[in-house]
């Protein structure tokens, strides 16, 4: 199922006579998993041949160029329930339920092959020979599977019978119980009818046009149900009504409930509220030992001491035939979902000395200790299936920038001179080129996906133009492109102590790295490619949740001798979002140069730069008059606006030693084994968003010990916090 899931195998592909041959490839540069071997490939096959040779019999015996009739599809699929041995499986089943006392089940299991027959014979002998398509005929069989009844006998005379006003049948009871019976329920409030009112509705009868009950039918329709359900109770009736929804705010009651009221003033209105365990209404949960065993393990959650008849109760849950059951119902309340610290030994096996990381992977450990370690310790994935999801398009538009800019290269043409057309041919050149390597030429797969390539070439596009700005209007100009720095990369990874005794070799992939000069001394800046607009947040870097821009940028600083001959200083750190932004405009925009300038205020990078006016010249000389391309903005005598997201340079050094010093506390941490569930909480923004793996961790806050490690948000000047933190450990 999963290679078929990764490989989108559907329709005639499962019709082809020869074995599948696809190997898995989800990376336009590298596998990042091994490719599905010849092994492999021949148990998958197997597999295949024994899932589907009775659908395919099924299918070919359908698909043989004959008329379709219902005689003909009745017959085939008689065949195939012969084949796949069905009445078989069903007497199998129904001596189980036998053995095991569940005459119910044996009962049906024994009917239901007869009335699929029945069935069958009937759909035959109405529709015989008459040509039909496949479609039509499922319509009718499933509408006869939904009518199909069984014949049970009724374990005793006493019986509830749930169901809703509006079923057809409506049995005499002795007791009836409402629920629900609130203001717009019962009666329903119905919808006022957007295309005919009442008038309307009777006018078009009157000519002959058959329409649907007018609002004043539907609403009698609703009083006689209301009528069924006061009427059908011999003896007891109850009315239920809520006085809250599930956000607590007020409800009314039904005015059914007033009306009753007038009627029988005699009447005794009881309000049942939530009842803790342990209180006088747990007499009421004595009617069967499965709930018994849950009302129990409430009142020992809370820590409530057990009253003579709850000690009672534990006594003869302990002692009955089915005390496993029960006992297992009363562990529960020691489940605390905490996980131990990890055994040296398993740490030194899960994360081998010197431990390798990317900085992605220390950001998703500082989210939560518990799914770094599912995650890069377990090595946990889901499944793959076949399609371009955000992660495929972000890998795809990386790729295509870097073949743009290594073109520009090849060519000997400066990004700052090239014009639109030419921008626009060498992209459709690229992504044309790009294209078949995405997940084994998905995008012409389909019209949908042939669509979504022409969507993302508009997105390069206008990503392309508005970076074709930034060198038109900056002097800073890419230094290197996807620069890998790390055990496989053409810059050094970045060695850092964990510890007394660990090592931590920070490795990742640079998007982008730009130089400028100024003053005879060398200036870099990194950018950062994502998919949707981003911020980057001191209190974020603070926190280890935002290390990647910052510890790129010290990343390019100590490769700048290799790659420049020289030392440089720090410029930026940047994100820019590869997207088509939408302009919301009150009125159409008909002048182009505004429609442009618009698009790149929406384009515009964000991030932090260094506060000195001539660097951020060097990067938009008209930073002053045209302030769309940089997330500063400067005065008319060239001076910073206040708040800039700008710092100087005791400040920029300080943040790229925080960021470093915050990287070796969380390979500290791994280090030591800490693998707890513990994700941050910070308002709406918390470790368990987009998670993938919560399924697997179980997260309740309503467990006892478990909670979210909250971060304060830092209040007061923050450059004050850092000190102390380049000093203090993170434990």
């Amino acid at each position: 199922e999963n290679y078929v899931l990764a490989h989108g195998i559907r329709g005639r592909q499962w019709l082809e006579p020869e074995p599948w041959r696809y190997k898995s490839r989800y990376s336009l540069e590298e596998d990042l998993d091994p490719e599905t071997s010849d092994e492999e490939l021949e148990i998958i096959n197997t597999i295949r041949q024994q899932a589907s040779r009775h659908l395919l019999a099924f299918y070919r015996s359908v698909k043989n160029g004959q008329p379709l009739t219902a005689r003909r599809l009745s017959a085939a699929l008689f065949e195939l329930l012969l084949q796949l041995e069905v009445p078989q499986q069903l007497e199998e089943w129904r001596r189980q339920a036998t053995a095991t006392g569940d005459l119910d089940a044996a009962q049906e299991h024994e009917q239901v092959w007869d009335g699929l027959i029945e069935l069958l014979d009937e759909l035959v002998a109405a529709l015989e020979d008459a040509p039909i398509e496949p479609a039509e005929y499922y319509a009718v069989l499933d509408s006869g599977l939904d009518s199909l009844k069984l014949r049970l006998i009724p374990p005793a005379l006493d019986q509830v019978v749930v169901g809703s006003l509006d079923r057809s049948r409506q049995p005499e009871l002795e007791a009836a119980l409402l629920l629900g019976v609130g203001e717009g329920l019962l009666p329903a409030r119905l919808p006022e009818d957007a295309t005919f009112n009442d008038r309307e509705r009777e006018e078009l009868q009157a000519a002959g046009v058959e329409l649907a009950p007018q609002g004043s039918v539907q609403l009698f329709h609703e009083e006689f149900l209301a009528y069924l359900a006061l009427t059908r109770s011999r003896r007891f009736l109850w009315l239920s009504y809520p006085l809250a929804d599930s956000e607590g705010k007020a409800l009314a009651p039904s005015p059914l409930i007033r009306r009753l009221r007038q009627l029988l003033p005699q009447l005794q209105e009881e309000s049942v509220g939530l009842e803790l365990p342990g209180s006088e209404a747990d007499l009421q949960f004595l009617a069967t030992p499965r709930q018994a065993a849950g009302w129990l393990a409430g009142i020992l959650g809370r820590g409530r001491p057990l009253s003579p008849l709850w000690q009672e109760v534990l006594t003869w849950l302990c002692n009955d035939r089915e005390r496993e059951r029960w006992l297992a119902y009363l562990g529960g309340i020691h489940y605390r979902n905490q996980v131990e610290p990890l055994a040296p030994d398993s740490v030194a096996r899960l994360y081998p000395q010197p431990l390798r990381c990317s900085i992605s992977q220390l950001e998703t450990y500082a989210r939560c200790p518990f799914r770094f370690f599912l995650a890069y310790g377990l090595r946990l994935k889901e499944r793959r299936l076949y399609q371009v999801d955000a992660a495929s398009m972000g890998q795809f538009y990386h790729a295509a920038l870097k073949l743009f800019v290594e073109e520009l290269r090849s060519s000997g043409t400066d990004w700052g001179d090239i014009d639109a057309d030419e921008a626009s041919a060498i992209i459709k050149r690229v992504v044309s080129d790009l294209a078949p390597s995405l997940q084994h030429e998905i995008f012409s797969s389909s019209a949908r996906y042939a669509y979504l390539l022409r969507k993302l070439e508009q997105t390069l596009q206008r990503a392309i133009a508005a970076l074709s700005e930034h060198a038109r209007r900056g002097q800073f100009r890419p230094l290197a492109v996807e620069a890998r720095f790390g055990q496989q990369g053409q810059l050094p990874a970045l060695v850092l102590a964990a510890g007394s005794k660990g090592q931590l070799f920070l490795e990742g992939q640079v998007d982008r790295i730009d130089v400028a000069e100024y003053q005879g001394k060398k200036y870099l800046r990194v950018i950062d490619y994502k998919s949707s607009p981003l911020d980057l947040k001191l209190e974020d870097i603070y926190y280890g949740l935002s290390l990647q821009l910052p510890l790129y940028l010290l990343a390019a600083l100590s490769a700048a001798p290799a790659l420049l001959g020289t030392s440089a200083e720090p410029a930026g750190l940047l994100y820019f979002a590869v997207r088509n932004p939408y302009l919301r405009q009150k009125e159409p925009l008909t002048d182009a140069t505004e429609i442009e300038k618009r698009r790149r205020r929406e384009l515009k990078m964000r991030g932090l730069l260094l506060a000195e006016p001539e660097i951020i010249k060097l990067m938009d000389a008209e930073v002053i008059s045209e302030p769309d391309l940089l997330p500063v903005q400067l005065n008319k005598d060239g001076s910073l606006r206040k708040n800039a997201p700008a710092v100087n340079r005791q400040q920029m050094q300080a943040l790229l030693n925080l960021a470093q010093q915050r990287a070796a506390d969380l390979a500290r941490s791994i280090l030591s084994g800490r693998v707890q569930i513990s994700p941050y909480y910070r308002g709406r923004d918390t470790g368990c968003n987009f998670c993938p793996y919560r399924a697997v961790c179980s997260f309740d806050r309503q467990i006892p010990g478990v909670t979210y490690r909250h971060l304060k948000a830092i209040k007061g000047d923050f450059w004050q916090l850092v000190p102390a933190a380049l000093k203090k450990e993170d434990d």
